[in-house]
């Protein structure tokens, strides 16, 4: 059951923009060190205006994603990781899982899906509420 969505689009330039006035203090608030490290191994630098640009669209549309009801998320509690094949997804901070364990992490599944190109990137979030069937003793 859908519980919420998420979508944000961002105009890379103005991505660009801030990178070249705050540079890693604005990548520090928004990415996780790992995040960082992933995104400045890129070795365009069109490429990775575009990839800071994507993930802080992912950063927002996971935000948006959250109801009233779960605690949202700040950038830096989660990271967006890609799996081996490509796809990213969300992955949450061992302290805020810690302290939303409750209400999120046991039976929520984020789906996202991201995309950019010259001048804009996006992202699509979409929070699940997952039902477990009770086995039959």
């Amino acid at each position: 059951m859908i519980v919420g969505q998420g979508v944000d689009i961002v105009e890379v330039r103005r991505i660009e923009n801030v990178y070249k006035k705050f540079g890693l203090k604005f990548l520090n608030k928004v990415l996780s060190n790992k995040e960082i490290k992933k995104i400045l191994s890129v070795d365009s630098y069109k490429l990775l205006i575009q990839k800071i640009a994507s993930r802080f669209a992912a950063k927002e549309a996971v935000i948006k994603s959250f109801s009233k009801a779960i605690k949202k998320p700040k950038f830096r509690d989660f990271e967006i990781l890609k799996f081996d094949s490509g796809s990213p997804f969300v992955k949450f901070k061992k302290k805020f899982e810690d302290k939303n364990k409750n209400s999120l992490i046991d039976d929520h599944q984020i789906n996202i899906s991201l995309s950019h190109e010259n001048n804009y990137a996006i992202a699509f979030v979409t929070l699940s509420k997952i039902f477990y069937e009770k086995k039959k003793k």
